[in-house]
């Protein structure tokens, strides 16, 4: 009797378990589905805002280019010839004072100017020392290190130059040596250097024996044409000096190289002025 109830019962426990299962099932979709909903419609308005922030703000400035990678340093080509030319330059500086000091005896102007020339080769030593070994990728220090060798150099080369009975070795020698000092100025584009405070100051050295010479010849000659015409030439000369003087003063604060090449030509016309005198 019991077991007859139970299996006229048993479908309908099946019919509510499949119906409860449907409805879990249903209940679950239907969370899901409003998460999502609410995942989407958060994620709209996160959007919105984030568009609305980025329009008040400046534009994003695009990164900078990488630059390139710098190419490797490599000495100067012009540097093994400089090298060369410098120690030519310190050697025959030493050669020229050896025969210098073997003139003085008959060439007694060229005692004054022995000092001067062992200055020259010493600092010409120094710098082809200095810069003979150590890696270079700029000629710059050189050129500014023998810019002060080419004013003094100038200057000597000059006075050598004027001495008389001078031996043709020591002649020889300036002459080579004016040679690689025109050939460094072009590799390191060093213009002419000049001193000119010196070149001033011998100027009015200059200036003062022509004055004295003119009045020395004005109280001891005779008066004749011949007296009249040597002390016309050294007043002349006296003036020209000071007016020189004066361009140098001006050009030299410029800076001006053309000053400096025609400063030889300068005192050979002052000389050939004052010949007469002598």
């Amino acid at each position: 009797m019991i077991g007859a109830v139970w299996r006229r019962r048993a479908p309908s426990g099946v019919l509510w378990t499949l119906a409860g299962a449907i409805l879990i099932s249903w209940v679950a979709d239907t969370a899901v589905a409003q998460q999502t909903d609410q995942a989407r419609r958060r994620q709209f308005v996160e959007g919105l805002l984030q568009t609305l922030i980025d329009s008040q703000l400046p534009p994003r400035q695009p990164p900078p280019p990488v630059p390139p990678p710098a190419p490797p340093l490599r000495p100067p080509s012009k540097l093994a010839e400089v090298r060369t030319e410098l120690d030519a330059f310190a050697s025959e500086s030493r050669e020229l004072l050896n025969a210098l000091q073997a003139d003085w005896s008959r060439a007694e102007p060229v005692g004054p100017l022995i000092g001067e020339t062992a200055k020259i080769h010493h600092a010409a030593s120094a710098v082809a020392g200095k810069y003979r070994q150590s890696p270079l990728f700029d000629l710059a220090p050189i050129a500014q290190d023998y810019g002060l060798i080419n004013r003094d150099w100038r200057i000597l080369a000059y006075r050598i130059q004027q001495i008389r009975n001078l031996s043709r070795r020591a002649s020889d020698l300036v002459g080579s040596l004016n040679a690689h000092d025109q050939r460094l100025c072009r590799l390191l584009e060093v213009q002419p250097q000049l001193d000119v405070p010196s070149l001033v100051r011998q100027t009015a050295a200059l200036l003062v024996d022509l004055q004295n010479l003119a009045d020395d010849l004005q109280s001891d000659l005779p008066p004749s044409p011949e007296k009249s015409r040597l002390t016309t030439l050294c007043r002349q000369a006296a003036r020209g000096g000071r007016n020189g003087r004066g361009r140098f003063r001006r050009r030299g604060a410029r800076r001006d190289p053309g000053s400096v090449q025609e400063v030889p030509h300068r005192v050979e016309r002052a000389r050939g002025r004052t010949s007469p005198c002598r």
